[in-house]
């Protein structure tokens, strides 16, 4: 999926307002983002902000939607028990970002350069 961060940018590696970025479905309550550092990192989904509370962080805007595979993946993390299945659940997350980061790297690159240029 594409989220488009509105709001006020924070962190050298965090999230620039205007921003498109190449994100997934994690935990609930959380995407899992490539960010300004171009790594991924889980956002909250309803005020994406830095942890240390040092901005009051925005909100996202869905430029595209969570594929199907995305879709499934999110309700079976909604409907799990336990750590265990939860877990489990996350690490496909995980694998879910390591394709995307193959299979986006230019556009990912392209946030990393925008970000290193202001």
């Amino acid at each position: 999926m594409k989220l488009k961060y509105i709001g006020e940018s924070f962190g050298v590696d965090g999230l620039t307002d205007g921003q498109t970025y190449i994100a997934t479905v994690s935990d609930i309550g959380y995407y899992r983002v490539f960010d300004d550092s171009g790594e991924d990192y889980m956002y909250f989904q309803d005020n994406p902000r830095p942890v240390d509370g040092s901005s009051p962080g925005g909100r996202w805007e869905i430029v595209e939607d969570m594929n199907e595979r995305e879709r499934e993946l999110y309700a079976k993390i909604k409907k799990a028990v336990g750590a265990d299945e939860r877990n489990k659940l996350l690490e496909e997350t995980l694998k879910i970002c390591e394709e995307y980061a193959v299979k986006y790297a230019v556009e990912i690159e392209a946030v990393v350069q925008d970000n290193l240029n202001k």
